[in-house]
């Protein structure tokens, strides 16, 4: 289901009730742009982590998927619920005058990609969910020269996404992604904290802390030598070998 930011306040409910009823919740995100440089050598994780932190901080989230997966014991089977939000980088109508300004960067190279997959950006910029995430409130917090109960009120109903990112979070549910890192670590930064940490290890615990249950579908390929696609760990191969080895569960989607 696709949801707008017309639709997110009658349809929010019925989400965050389907993220708690669910035994895991599956993500997937597309941003404005990948990386500032490809490296042409070996990494270590900390340089890796620094590179990411670097294009999550200048690149933004422009669409955001989640599907929650319920168990249906009675019926055997799991149900699915879909929504699919796109994610403007406008804000809100009563915070765009209180001194808050975004800057919005993209990847000539993620356009194409998007384009070809048939994103639409004006649907984006016009339709789109807001967010605020918690460093920007801080500043309106901080330097916000209106009524507090006003502010306060307009804060909440500017967090947008947010609210369903830390519903997430407080029931600790399982995620799942595949190449999920760059969606983590895009999520974490630009819809909920506003920045990342400096160091991988302070990175770490904090994600633990947020999502402490975090399942990379690609990085499951990539290790089980048994599934023997080590040399291509791709959504499509994967979706290939489960299809070969007939490996099916009953799904059903309510939404």
């Amino acid at each position: 289901m696709e949801v707008t930011r017309e639709t997110f306040p009658e349809l929010l409910k019925s989400i965050l009730i389907s993220i708690e009823e669910a035994e895991f919740v599956a993500i997937d995100c597309e941003y404005s742009g990948i990386c500032i440089a490809r490296s042409s050598s070996l990494q270590t994780p900390a340089e890796r982590y620094l590179q990411t932190k670097e294009a999550a901080e200048l690149f933004t989230v422009v669409q955001f998927g989640i599907c929650p997966v319920k168990w249906i014991s009675e019926k055997n089977e799991f149900q699915c619920s879909p929504y699919n939000f796109n994610i403007s980088p406008t804000l809100f109508d009563r915070i765009k005058d209180r001194g808050l300004n975004r800057h919005y960067s993209n990847q000539a190279g993620s356009i194409d990609f998007l384009l070809q997959h048939g994103f639409d950006f004006n649907k984006q910029l016009t339709e789109g969910l807001y967010y605020l995430n918690e460093q920007e409130e801080s500043l309106l917090l901080k330097y916000g020269t209106a009524q507090k109960t006003e502010l306060q009120h307009d804060l909440k109903a500017a967090r947008g996404i947010r609210i369903v990112l830390e519903h997430i979070s407080k029931t600790k549910k399982p995620i799942i992604g595949h190449n999920v890192f760059g969606d983590i670590t895009r999520i974490y930064c630009n819809l909920m904290k506003g920045t990342l940490p400096d160091t991988l290890p302070d990175f770490c615990l904090r994600i633990t802390n947020a999502f402490p249950t975090i399942i990379d579908t690609k990085y499951l390929a990539r290790r089980e030598a048994r599934l023997g696609i080590s040399d291509d760990t791709s959504l499509s191969r994967l979706a290939s070998w489960v299809d070969e080895h007939g490996l099916y569960v009953q799904v059903t989607f309510d939404t």
